[in-house]
């Protein structure tokens, strides 16, 4: 079964009244709707209650969602909780408040906010566990501007490009073995150059990196115990750290590279295949073997290839 996510209670994040006094709706709802605030710098306890107050002043019974989470930390707020009328996509003559459910994600997704890795696992969580739970789908039906009779760019271009990936990792956290990685081969695995040209690094297998012309040595994981076999490496722009990363998501940092987070000892469908910095060297994508993509640091996720690509 899909562990229960930490789930901030409405006592804790100061709701008033502390239980909500929406109505109950019938559960499974068949649909799962997915929202944003369109707001900026409203983030945990605090952007909570000020959602709720700017809901009360604007005629709701209650803040309108069932669930709220915040990026980019991911925590996740109880709203109205499950089996609630949501009254957050209730638009024409055709409400789906009483046939639905609804999640809102803190932020503005309309070319301001881009969502954090940590928001959209905590969403897959919430997304899969729910389902067990039976209150809704197993997949998010889409963002709200896809419900019926809805005119509204909710919940954003940059969320709407993840909801494909949020569906797969909480499909990804349902009962049942992974993907078996193949055999390590051993070996070279990447060479990456310097950004004069005239030098460059290669990477191996078991985490040895070797230098060549002008690329500088800042250690490796060669000698070290490691849990998956390296398969790529990326060097910053400016020359002066690189990172390797392992089969399994593990991400090694070294120089000035910063270290912003890893795929280790989280469910993958596929095996991690590549690594690429940005442009400032201030974060990174991971490249899954099924074409799906993890954003870490300050880099931005523009879509994946996961369900395009022939895998396994």
């Amino acid at each position: 079964m899909t562990a229960a996510p930490p789930i901030t209670s409405r006592a804790s994040w100061g709701a008033n009244p502390v239980n909500t006094p929406a109505s109950a709706i019938p559960t499974p709802t068949p649909r799962l709707w997915l929202h944003h605030t369109a707001s900026t710098g409203l983030h945990g306890a605090g952007g909570m209650r000020s959602l709720q107050q700017n809901a009360l002043r604007g005629g709701y019974v209650d803040l309108e969602y069932n669930y709220v989470v915040d990026n980019p930390s991911g925590e996740i707020f109880l709203s109205r909780g499950p089996g609630r009328n949501s009254a957050a996509q209730g638009c024409g003559s055709n409400s789906e408040n009483t046939t639905a459910h609804a999640i809102c994600v803190m932020g503005n997704f309309q070319g301001i906010d881009t969502p954090s890795d940590a928001c959209l696992s905590a969403i897959a969580q919430l997304l899969a566990y729910g389902h067990e739970q039976g209150w809704w789908p197993a997949a998010i039906t889409g963002p709200h501007r896809n419900a019926p009779q809805c005119s509204t760019a909710c919940c954003g271009d940059s969320l709407i490009a993840q909801i494909g990936e949020i569906n797969r990792r909480a499909a990804g956290s349902a009962p049942g073995p992974g993907p078996k990685p193949p055999a390590p081969a051993g070996g070279a695995m990447d060479i990456c150059r310097t950004p004069s040209g005239k030098g460059y690094w290669i990477c191996a297998a078991d985490g040895g990196v070797f230098c060549y012309g002008d690329a500088k040595f800042f250690g490796s994981m060669g000698g070290q115990h490691l849990n998956a076999p390296v398969v790529d490496m990326a060097a910053r722009p400016q020359g002066d750290g690189y990172w390797l990363v392992a089969q399994d998501g593990g991400v090694f940092a070294f120089g000035k590279a910063p270290a912003q987070g890893s795929m280790a000892g989280k469910k993958l469908n596929a095996p991690i295949v590549s690594i690429e910095c940005d442009a400032e060297g201030d974060g990174y994508w991971l490249l899954g073997q099924d074409g799906g993509i993890f954003t870490f640091g300050k880099t931005s996720f523009f879509g994946s290839a996961a369900g395009k690509v022939r895998y396994p």
